[in-house]
């Protein structure tokens, strides 16, 4: 999720010629700590940028007291977790 430069470039050259589905890796549903919303609110951007037509993401965790691992470790099968991880997304839902 960059401003400029080359990648956005390369990135506007692609979407000229294709749809583009996201996936990302970063979401980190599956934490404990609060959402990132800044990190949300430059996805967005990406995702208006994109006009993707959904976006999804690895239901896990990888950050904790706002250390960030970049892996992608698994959730418990859990009611407990899912009822976590739906609450995190509705909650998330409205953000700007």
């Amino acid at each position: 999720m960059i401003e400029d430069g080359r990648p956005l470039e390369v990135l506007e050259e692609i979407l000229d010629n294709y749809k583009v589905v996201q996936h990302g890796v970063a979401m980190y549903l599956g934490s404990t700590d609060p959402l990132n919303k800044e990190y949300l609110k430059s996805l967005k951007k990406l995702v208006k940028l994109t006009k993707t037509p959904f976006l999804s993401d690895h239901l896990c965790w990888g950050s904790v007291n706002g250390a960030y691992t970049h892996d992608l470790l698994p959730v418990p099968y859990t009611h407990a977790v899912a009822k976590h991880i739906a609450e995190r997304i509705m909650n998330g839902a409205g953000l700007p």
